[in-house]
């Protein structure tokens, strides 16, 4: 712990001191990681390359590192690798926390640790004189007395231009960029199937926000699509256009206006925070095109289509509604390569099959199909609707 000594002559205060007490129950803090490990990750073949550099290095001394780039893009994952494959202890900081706990932390650090400082930016300017010497000489000054570290940093951020220069200048920098839908696809496959992949792509690419989505399927059972469609009715996702249920308020709150909205303003509407709004709202949609930032707002894209309620009421609303023997077909053939569908409805399957048939013809893939809508002969829209944007 910090000892604070404040100095006064005459009633006045004139200086402050500052004394590190080790506590006498402190344990060294960091422990050992057994995952992630190299081979759970997948980098574009540049970015592949440069861990690989990095962990080399690290086996050997300490190389302190700067991972920036837009957040659930696999950042604090990464240190943790690299702790795993350096077997070095693994102690976690973030920007925000005090000076006196951070440097409690940092002369309790065992030795060779890897130390990550997540969200660096928000670190306090007043913890540079600490932070500054620590990561480029790995030295703490405290009350005229240098202390000797063997530590090594990673810090995380979104934001690397918030930095002050003299604290950028004391790292390696890697930069973490938003992954395509081909390497989503790489990454999820380790996890789970197609079936469950696509909708998830469909609605984003974020990693983090993928995560958080497969860990509430695990609290239904299995991931699958069945439970995906449960999360996705819990999450006010609608299945097919991939968009949720704020997406579809901010689109039609461009939609209404007369002139580009700014950030403010949209928090307002939505009650949520501009952070917020920016990394779990608009990210994708801006991605797929549907919003365009200019020096003036936001606003829609000019060749934005509406993919949401009114498109598929298109689709369901076509004019061929005559099944044919074609759709009856297809419908049997994927109630054989899943049983577990015609298994769920019982003695149901004769009217099961021409529901398929129906949805077949009014566009809907059968693994789009929400089962949820089984029985309730209304139309795609409406079923959505109905099973998706109910209070649960």
């Amino acid at each position: 712990m910090l000892k604070v000594k404040d100095k006064y002559v005459n009633g006045e205060f004139v200086s402050r001191s500052e004394t590190f007490i080790p506590e006498e129950v402190c344990e060294p803090i960091g422990e050992l990681i057994n995952s992630p490990t190299f081979n759970d990750m997948i980098y574009p073949d540049n970015m592949s390359e440069a861990m690989k550099l990095m962990i080399n290095k690290a086996k050997t001394e300490n190389v302190n590192i700067l991972f920036y780039g837009d957040a659930g893009t696999g950042k604090t994952t990464s240190a943790k690798m690299i702790a795993v494959e350096t077997k070095r202890h693994f102690v976690y900081l973030t920007g925000s926390m005090g000076r006196n706990k951070i440097v409690q932390m940092l002369l309790n650090s065992k030795d060779n640790s890897i130390i990550l400082i997540d969200e660096i930016h928000n670190l306090p300017e007043k913890i540079g004189e600490i932070i500054y010497p620590a990561i480029q000489d790995n030295e703490i000054y405290l009350d005229g007395e240098k202390k000797k570290l063997n530590l090594m940093f990673i810090g995380t951020t979104t934001e690397p231009q918030e930095l002050p220069k003299p604290l950028l200048a004391r790292f390696k920098l890697i930069e973490f960029n938003e992954p395509d839908e081909e390497m989503m696809k790489k990454i999820l496959l380790k996890r789970c199937s197609e079936e469950v992949i696509n909708p998830l792509l469909n609605h984003t690419l974020n990693i983090r926000i993928i995560n958080n989505l497969l860990d509430m399927m695990k609290m239904y059972g299995e991931i699958n699509k069945e439970n995906l469609i449960k999360v996705f009715r819990l999450k006010k996702i609608n299945i097919y256009s991939g968009l949720s249920d704020l997406q579809d308020k901010y689109l039609a709150i461009l939609k209404r206006a007369s002139k580009p909205i700014g950030l403010r303003s949209l928090g307002l509407q939505l009650r949520k925070s501009e952070d917020y709004i920016k990394y779990e709202i608009e990210s994708d949609l801006i991605r797929k095109d549907f919003v365009i930032i200019t020096s003036r707002g936001r606003e829609i894209n000019p060749e934005f289509k509406d993919y949401g309620y009114e498109q598929l009421k298109k689709e369901g609303d076509k004019s061929h509604t005559e099944k044919t023997m074609t759709e009856i077909e297809l419908a049997e053939e994927y109630l054989k390569s899943n049983p577990e569908i015609k298994n769920k409805f019982g003695k149901r399957y004769l009217e099961l099959v021409n529901f398929i048939a129906q949805k077949i013809v009014e566009g809907v893939s059968p693994e789009c199909i929400d089962w949820e809508s089984f029985g309730n002969d209304c139309p795609i829209s409406e079923s959505f609707k109905n099973n998706y944007l109910e209070e649960l």
